[in-house]
């Protein structure tokens, strides 16, 4: 037999501070981390550093254009000052 909470009971109150959506955040940019450098690691173990190389500067170059089209995007709505 399930026993349920009886109808008066309230929840229990959520955290109003941001404590929660903060570490979620950090969990989040952290995992993102690891799986971009064991991307990484296994290119260099499966292919010519070569082409690990040119990899890498496709990489940083589609960076780059996103961080300035980024950039552009907020001087545009938010003015330069």
């Amino acid at each position: 037999m399930m026993m349920r909470p009886p109808a008066t009971a309230t929840p229990r109150p959520r955290r109003t501070d941001g404590l929660n959506d903060g570490l979620a955040l950090s969990i989040s940019a952290a995992m993102g981390s690891l799986a971009g450098l064991l991307g990484w690691v296994l290119s260099t173990r499966l292919f010519a550093p070569a082409e690990v190389g040119q990899a890498a500067k496709v990489v940083a170059a589609f960076i780059l254009i996103v961080a300035e089209l980024l950039d552009q995007t907020l001087l545009i709505r938010h003015g330069s000052g």
